[in-house]
């Protein structure tokens, strides 16, 4: 029983397995659950395929207000493809399929010219070659236009160019301003706004007066302007044609930002930078002046060149000349000139009491210094003497010595001179002071109660007097006894040319007048250069005659001013110089230094004087030398050992004993037998 019942569930249960699989066959095979799985899948959209792009677009042309229908032909479409107007932005759109899009035309678009552009987050952006034109709307009913050709408009952006392009000057110096005049021209398709000009920083021109930039107005598509510049160029603008770089910015009507660069040319001329010094403008007062009277000249001095003329001298020479030196003497410095600058001075001088009567002229050379080159000018002015019957003195110095030619900080001096009366009257009770002399006018009326102040020079001081000596009359044409003064210079003078000053105080002796001159006599003091001149090695007390001695001299500049060195050159006495008898120099400046060698043989005994030469070039310009000299003495040769003259007797030589082999040599010679070494 039990097995019959197992046995009948397990046919039920297979039973039921069979039906139920059946089931599910037959469902599966109905054609309503195709349906519903087909009504489940969503419509096929078109997808990605690569950058979109567009080749038409109609209609061209809508009216304002309005609004249509705008289709767009292209490719690679999908679901968010987008039609954007540029200029005004993206507007609804319906994705047809994949080459065909319809944009809806909004009704506030304003009139006025739009480029179609297809937008697509995956395909990027296409424009289309059909732009759309929004035209004005209708006041009246008018008929419909007749067909006319639609305008191709190519998209793109406003291009400036340059042309009918002037300068004034056409030609410039550096430094110089000019003007530039030129068109510029809207070559683009879009208008050009807010349009600026201006020159480009960093070339060799820059704005005039403060001018930045030109501002020009909206130039349309073909439109123009016209466009002024100021600019001055630079100093170092080198010669010959240099562009200006002429820089655009404006904006399209989009408000996108645009530059573009023009380039304009002007040539700058070759300037050659010299200096020209001219006596522009004088005055003489008194005019006319009295023969042998002083007079005074205002002088105006102007440099027409480009360049500064460094230690300008002006000079009153000509043997024909009718104005003599006064107080200050007949050559006055007038230190460096700038270029185009004016500058006055006073002098006094004396008209010569033999100059003739009318016009005379009286030659003036200005010198100056450019590119350590002295250059003279020579011009002349015209001196008006007056017809006169005075008699006066006129005292001069006829001549005058020096003890040196050139003098140095704190040396003496000898100066010897001679006065001449080349007046018409003699001078009496003649008074030569070494300095300056101050006379205060006569408090009576006979010149009691006046006073007088003397004042030395600052850079001369008279040693043994007080600077003063008695002359007495000196008559008409004649000269006065040799008077000799002894001076010292001081020892802080720097380098130049001075003037001593010397006054002659006398009465006329046709009007009995107290009269005071002025001479003056110039002194040229060098100072030397600050040298530290000695021997890396100095000399032995003693040297062996002919035997080379080497000398190394040391130069080192210990001043604060460079010195010009030249060469340097070595002699010797008693000696010769076999190396080193001449050597170049370089210049040295503050604590440099420099090496001089020398190789000098002794000759004789006795003294040996080595001299070395240094020349320079001073601080007037001319050569000058420093001699040093260094001594030691020849030792007298030491005598060569005496030879004597007979030959001494020989003596016979005995013969050297054999000596007898010891025990030990004779084991010795044995082992080294046996070892092979010898015997």
């Amino acid at each position: 029983m039990v097995s019959d019942s197992r046995a009948r569930r397990a046919a039920l249960f297979w039973s039921f397995s069979i039906v139920m699989v059946g089931l599910l066959w037959l469902l599966g095979s109905l054609p309503i659950g195709r349906i519903t799985a087909q009504d489940s899948t969503p419509p096929s959209l078109p997808t990605f395929s690569g950058p979109v792009f567009t080749y038409r677009a109609e209609p061209r042309l809508l009216t304002e207000g309005k609004g249509g229908s705008l289709t767009v032909y292209g490719g690679n479409f999908t679901p968010n493809t987008r039609i954007r107007l540029i200029g005004f932005g993206v507007i609804d759109t319906t994705v047809v399929s994949n080459g065909v899009l319809i944009g809806k035309v909004p009704e506030s678009l304003p009139q006025g010219q739009y480029g179609i552009e297809v937008i697509d987050p995956l395909g990027g952006a296409a424009l289309s070659p059909d732009p759309l034109v929004i035209l004005p709307a209708p006041t009246t009913p008018t008929p419909p236009p007749s067909p006319t050709p639609e305008p191709t408009l190519i998209p793109g952006q406003p291009t400036l160019v340059v042309q009918n392009f002037s300068a004034s000057p056409a030609k410039i110096t550096p430094g110089s301003a000019l003007t530039l005049s030129f068109e510029v021209v809207n070559q683009g398709n879009r208008t050009a706004r807010g349009v600026s000009v201006a020159i480009e920083s960093g070339a060799k021109f820059f704005p005039a007066d403060g001018q930045a930039a030109v501002l020009l107005p909206n130039i349309p598509i073909g439109g123009k302007a016209q466009a002024t510049l100021n600019i001055v160029a630079a100093v170092d603008a080198p010669s010959g044609p240099n562009p200006i770089p002429i820089l655009f910015s404006f904006l399209d009507m989009e408000g996108k930002a645009y530059t573009s660069k023009a380039f304009l040319s002007v040539t700058v001329e070759k300037v050659v930078l010299a200096s020209q010094v001219t006596l522009t403008e004088y005055r003489v007062n008194p005019d006319p002046v009295p023969p042998g009277e002083p007079v005074t000249l205002d002088l105006t001095l102007t440099n027409n060149g480009n360049e500064t003329a460094r230690q300008v001298l002006l000079r009153f020479t000509g043997e024909s000349g009718v104005l003599l030196a006064g107080a200050q003497g007949n050559a006055f410095p007038m230190g460096d000139l700038a270029a185009g600058e004016r500058r006055q001075m006073r002098v006094s001088m004396v008209a010569s009491s033999a100059a003739k009567v009318g016009a005379q002229p009286q030659p003036v050379t200005i010198s100056s210094v450019v590119e350590d080159k002295t250059q003279e000018v020579v011009t002349s002015l015209t001196i008006n003497i007056a017809r006169t019957v005075v008699d006066r003195p006129l005292l001069l110095i006829k001549s005058y010595q020096l003890s040196k030619e050139k003098l140095s900080p704190g040396d003496r001096f000898t100066l010897t001179l001679e006065i001449e009366n080349v007046g018409t009257s003699a001078a009496d009770e003649t008074l030569l002071t070494f300095g300056t002399v101050d006379s205060a006018p006569p408090s009576t009326p006979d010149g009691s109660g006046g006073g007088r102040s003397t004042g030395g020079s600052d850079n001369f001081a008279p040693i043994g007097s007080g600077g003063a000596q008695y002359i007495g009359s000196i008559e008409i044409g004649a000269t006065t006894r040799q008077i000799v003064q002894e001076f010292i210079v001081n020892g802080t003078i720097n380098s130049g040319i001075y003037g001593l000053p010397i006054t002659l105080n006398y009465i006329r002796r046709s009007d009995g007048a107290p009269t005071q001159d002025g001479l003056r006599a110039s002194v040229v003091v060098v100072a030397p250069p600050a040298l530290q001149v000695r021997l890396q090695s100095p000399l032995p007390p003693n040297v062996n005659g002919g035997e080379p001695l080497p000398l190394a001299l040391e130069i080192v500049n210990t001043g604060e001013k460079r010195v010009s060195l030249l060469e340097a050159a070595v002699e010797a006495q008693n000696g010769m110089v076999v190396e080193g008898a001449k050597s170049p120099l370089n210049s040295l400046n503050n604590g440099e230094d420099a090496t001089v060698n020398a190789v000098v043989i002794p000759l004789e005994s006795g003294d040996l004087a080595v001299t070395f030469t240094i020349a320079y070039i001073d601080e007037l310009r001319q050569q000058s030398s420093l001699r040093y000299t260094f001594q030691t003495e020849v030792a007298e040769p030491t005598p060569p050992p005496e030879v004597p003259t007979e030959e001494p007797p020989l003596t016979p030589i005995a013969p050297t004993p054999t000596p007898t082999p010891t025990q030990n040599d004779l084991l010795r010679r044995i082992l080294l037998g046996l070892l092979g070494l010898g015997s």
